[in-house]
């Protein structure tokens, strides 16, 4: 889980800095897809670490099938192992997806009224062959943004809930 919200985190930013640095963004390249799938697990294992080492605790759960973070014990050890990981699991991503997102939207609402101050120079209602779809572009690219986000909260703080009560 911690892997797949990390590694959500970075397609955001790697999103961002494509569509907001368009002409001096590092593009996605092998090197840079092996450091980002290496640091999601670089994570990930070091967030999993440290019940092993007593800092936090795993116990069976459900029908003692599967083991899960110990979320029944009521220790300072416990409760701060899962506020670092509520911090760094849950709120550090979440930061980097909202900024991600919302420099995109910024950056192409940008984009669009450049082009529409370009066409009103230029005496013409759209740069575009469809003026429509000018606005749609906005739309949709904040809709997706809007929903990335939303999704992401809807899979995620159930657990963060359950961490943090």
């Amino acid at each position: 889980g911690v892997c797949s919200i990390w590694t959500l985190a970075m397609i955001s930013a790697d999103r961002c800095n494509i569509i907001c640095r368009c002409l001096v963004g590092a593009y996605l390249t092998r090197r840079k897809a092996l450091v980002m799938v290496l640091t999601t697990w670089t994570i990930a294992i070091t967030a999993a670490l440290p019940p092993f080492f007593g800092w936090g605790a795993y116990a069976p759960e459900g029908i003692l099938d599967s083991c899960s973070f110990d979320y029944l014990t009521q220790d300072f050890n416990t409760k701060s192992y899962y506020f670092f990981i509520f911090i760094v699991d849950f709120c550090v991503p979440l930061l980097v997806i909202i900024i991600s997102y919302s420099l995109i939207v910024k950056t192409v609402f940008s984009h669009e009224a450049t082009l529409r101050a370009q066409a009103k120079r230029m005496n013409c209602t759209s740069l575009r062959t469809e003026s429509r779809w000018s606005n749609n572009v906005e739309y949709r690219i904040a809709k997706t943004a809007v929903a990335n986000i939303s999704l992401w909260l809807f899979c995620w703080t159930p657990y963060a809930f359950i961490t943090l009560q």
